[in-house]
């Protein structure tokens, strides 16, 4: 992937350089919403109105270079597909014709097709979203360390806190899809022997033991899948409770701050 960037480094450069922008609008006019509450508290209607106008011009700015960084995305995006499909298609002019043949023509299709498509959602799409979202983290970790070192540290806290959180739970949801994965086992066990001796059980007329197989099987179906839905329910639960505590410990510092005159 590097080396395709690299190709097209100008205007993965200038997409690169307008999304880092418009973070850095976008958090500059969430802190000016700040000075637009003390001017309302103040009932200073001048300064709201200035401020108001420009928190819109800010907002409108960012949706401009929006439009344009989409379409200098779009294009680095697209040129880099087509570096990509050629170095493919050259490679299987390379190829002897012997080996060509072994494999269909939908088999290679399927790397022009298929996989440059994987390659553009989990690569390139994938770079442009770490570098949008980098952006926002860190212009607004700047603004909260200019309101308050206090504030600074506890963001980067709480932040790593709401990652390692879900990744702690991974294996205990990995544990109830497997339970899902071994009772579908199960349950095709189940039914497969019930329907494969159908003919034995027509001819003792006990039909009826297709039916209680895929009652038992159906058992351990929903037994395993309302046990994951649980530990899904508890693991969104812990999120949740992470994710709005840490609102709420930045707002309450914020609050304690604002009470002691910083």
């Amino acid at each position: 992937m590097y080396k395709y960037l690299k190709q097209h480094l100008f205007s993965v450069g200038c997409a690169c350089l307008l999304l880092l922008i418009n973070s850095f609008l976008q958090v500059f006019a969430a802190t000016k919403m700040a000075n637009l509450a003390n001017a309302l508290i103040a009932k200073n209607i001048n300064l709201f109105g200035q401020l108001l106008m420009l928190i819109f011009l800010l907002w409108f700015i960012s949706f401009i270079i929006s439009f344009f960084e989409s379409y200098i995305e779009e294009s680095a995006t697209q040129d880099i597909l087509t570096d990509i499909r050629n170095d493919i298609v050259t490679a299987l002019t390379e190829m002897p014709e012997s080996d060509f043949q072994n494999n269909p023509v939908d088999y290679y299709e399927s790397y022009l097709q298929n996989d440059v498509n994987l390659i553009q959602r989990e690569g390139v799409n994938t770079f442009f979203r770490i570098v949008r979202f980098s952006g926002n983290a860190i212009f607004a970790l700047i603004a909260l360390y200019l309101y308050s070192p206090i504030l600074f540290i506890t963001a980067i806290f709480l932040v790593v806190l709401i990652v390692l959180v879900p990744r702690l739970c991974k294996k205990y949801l990995s544990n109830g899809v497997e339970e899902i994965s071994k009772a579908n086992e199960k349950f095709l066990k189940y039914t497969s022997s019930g329907l494969h001796g159908y003919e034995t059980l027509f001819v003792f007329n006990a039909l009826s033991e297709i039916k209680k197989l895929v009652d038992t099987g159906s058992s351990i179906l929903k037994k395993a899948n309302v046990h994951n839905a649980i530990r899904r329910s508890i693991v969104d639960i812990i999120t949740s409770v992470v994710n709005i505590g840490s609102q709420l410990i930045i707002l309450g510092i914020t609050g304690f701050l604002h009470f002691k005159g910083v």
